[in-house]
């Protein structure tokens, strides 16, 4: 008899878990896609303006600012890096939680259910600390290399006529 829930409990999980991890790969699938395509018109648009058959003077220009344009590159990809890690990560544990909120709402014992929902909730609690202490590390370091950026490049940051 106890087999018998034990397996009814694993089935009536199975469902649950199998949407959420679908879920998940849709959504990473469909983020990476995007990153992709972002990357692809980027290097496209660099591609145009480095061909560009203008005269020499707006071409200095438009290199300069290509070079600028360039240099920025690598940093926003580096901070999408870091946020994409960051939701593949919030991902796994919403699946991880889903996951304890089912095993507790099927515990039928109460000192068993009060501990496993205790469980789910400092979990919870961790993610969510952890999750201000990350965006806010990641919001910084954006901050500072777009800082480091328009000193690098304060020519084509300046206003026309500034000095």
């Amino acid at each position: 008899m106890k087999k018998e829930k034990k397996r009814m409990k694993e089935k009536a999980k199975d469902p649950v878990l199998e949407t959420a991890d679908h879920a998940i790969k849709n959504y990473e699938q469909a983020l990476r896609s995007g990153l992709k395509l972002q990357e692809d018109a980027w290097q496209s648009w660099c591609s145009l303006l480095n061909q560009s058959a203008a005269g020499p003077e707006w071409q200095n220009k438009v290199t300069g600012a290509v070079s600028a344009a360039n240099a920025v590159v690598p940093v926003v990809q580096k901070r999408l890096e870091e946020t994409v890690e960051l939701m593949e990560k919030n991902a796994r544990l919403g699946a991880e939680l889903m996951k304890k909120a089912v095993d507790a709402s099927q515990t039928t014992g109460i000192a068993e259910s009060q501990s496993k929902w205790m469980d789910f909730m400092k979990t919870y609690l961790n993610a969510a600390q952890n999750n201000v202490d990350a965006v806010m590390r990641i919001s910084s370091r954006g901050m500072e290399s777009f800082l480091n950026l328009a000193q690098k490049n304060s020519e084509f940051v300046r206003p026309q006529g500034g000095k």
